[in-house]
């Protein structure tokens, strides 16, 4: 993540977290502390899930939010969750980098009480009283979908549609980004028309999608569908296409509302789609604040939430109507 981006992300959370907002003098009760503790913010994804949550939790008088970002260094958030449990938090979102050494103090955090929820299929290895998740192989068999049918219309011949496909990945070790190469892997087996030429893999930014991009238009002097792993890659993609731009159809992947989210670049005309990853703390909080109003509340042991493809059109609608609310737990 560029170190303007990230300084950008820290002050919002840390604003958040210190805020001065007007609270009732008379209050008695302590604020009720709310821990998350996220892999990383390199994917713009993870870091709109925190700048969402800090904004749900400064909504309430009687939460406040302390976040930590491990940068994917497993020892580094191991250490964080033992600074984050020492505080004694009443709930406790994470998601993880590697589960290995974290199980233990998770156990003994759920027995004094603490409600942990673990957030992403990553986070399924993890003791937690709930999993919650959105298949990322389903993301990227919609991203293939989407292509077919894409390609079908353009070739006239919809049950024989022919082309050919340019990835931008995330890092190549990067689980999220290989469940979601599976997924679009299996989305074009069954059209052998469908090729894909090349796969290029980046560091999550728009910067780092850019050398990889500039060899893809050297190496392949045409291609019809460029799709990136997430938003910020399919629009860095995009921009360097040039006058080739209205030639490939372009689709990112996560789709939420903002400056890097899909949503927004669908409607800008930055990107023509984007397979919507629903904001997993939006259902966390949900589940907390049921929590809140009940002590004895226990969601369920695994929520799995379906990803959905925006085009122009659904886009123009969820920017009336807003993006589909997360079911309640």
């Amino acid at each position: 993540m560029p170190h303007r981006l990230r300084l950008l992300i820290l002050l919002c959370l840390s604003l958040y977290a210190v805020s001065c907002k007007p609270r009732d003098t008379a209050q008695t009760k302590p604020l009720q502390r709310i821990a998350l503790l996220s892999a990383q913010t390199k994917q713009s994804y993870d870091a709109a899930q925190a700048q969402y949550l800090a904004r749900l939790v400064f909504a309430r008088e009687d939460c406040e939010l302390q976040t930590w970002v491990a940068d994917n260094d497993a020892s580094l958030q191991a250490a964080q969750l033992n600074e984050a449990i020492a505080q004694r938090p009443m709930a406790l979102l994470i998601s993880p980098v590697s589960s290995a050494a974290l199980a233990p103090v998770l156990k003994e955090a759920m027995q004094a009480g603490t409600l942990v929820l673990g957030l992403g299929e990553e986070s399924l290895g993890l003791p937690a009283h709930s999993h919650l998740i959105v298949g990322q192989q389903e993301m990227g068999r919609l991203a293939g979908q989407a292509a077919v049918e894409a390609l079908g219309k353009k070739t006239g011949n919809a049950s024989q549609p022919r082309g050919r496909v340019v990835v931008l990945t995330g890092p190549a070790q990067d689980w999220r980004s290989n469940e979601r190469l599976k997924g679009l892997h299996d989305a074009l087996r069954s059209h052998p028309g469908v090729q894909i030429v090349h796969e290029a893999p980046t560091e999550w930014t728009a910067r780092s999608a850019e050398p990889p991009m500039k060899d893809v238009l050297r190496l392949q002097p045409d291609f019809d569908i460029l799709i990136g792993f997430n938003d910020l890659l399919a629009s860095a993609g995009a921009s360097l296409l040039k006058e080739r731009r209205d030639e490939v159809l372009v689709i990112g992947m996560d789709g939420f509302k903002g400056s890097m989210g899909g949503l927004t670049m669908i409607l800008e005309g930055r990107i023509d789609a984007s397979i919507y990853q629903p904001p997993l703390v939006d259902l966390a909080f949900s589940i907390i604040v049921n929590r809140l109003k009940d002590d004895r509340f226990l969601p369920k042991t695994n929520y799995t939430l379906k990803p959905l493809l925006i085009t122009p059109t659904k886009a123009e609608q969820y920017r009336v109507e807003g993006l589909p609310k997360a079911p309640q737990p």
